[in-house]
């Protein structure tokens, strides 16, 4: 089973107190996981603390409404591979999604 861009997938998300069991958004593309069997994912979180880290989802960015309030914490990048999926939850919206890369490219991986 392969995973998509926009997808929402439950992980045992590396945090730097240990992992934690987060929904994560995949990131990567198709092709990434076709060639390496992993994925980039973005932790969400049902914190409602926000800073520059945060992207704000609402209720119609989902394919499925969440059942709190969720954010992108943008910062929060891993490398996780399929085997690490404990179970699925919908998709995001392509453009939200096209949105949460630009900030984290612009924000989080530039000067």
């Amino acid at each position: 089973m392969s995973v998509q861009r926009g997808e929402i997938v439950e992980v045992s998300f590396p945090l730097p107190g240990g992992s934690k069991n987060h929904p994560t958004l995949v990131i990567s593309n198709s092709q990434v996981f076709l060639d390496e069997g992993c994925f980039i994912g973005v932790m969400l979180s049902g914190s409602t603390a926000i800073d520059n880290y945060s992207f704000e989802l609402e209720d119609d960015h989902f394919s499925k409404r969440p059942k709190k309030r969720t954010q992108v914490r943008c910062h929060l990048i891993a490398l996780i591979e399929e085997r690490d999926i404990i179970s699925r939850h919908g998709r995001l919206n392509r453009p939200i999604v096209n949105q949460i890369a630009e900030k984290i490219c612009a924000e989080i991986l530039s000067d």
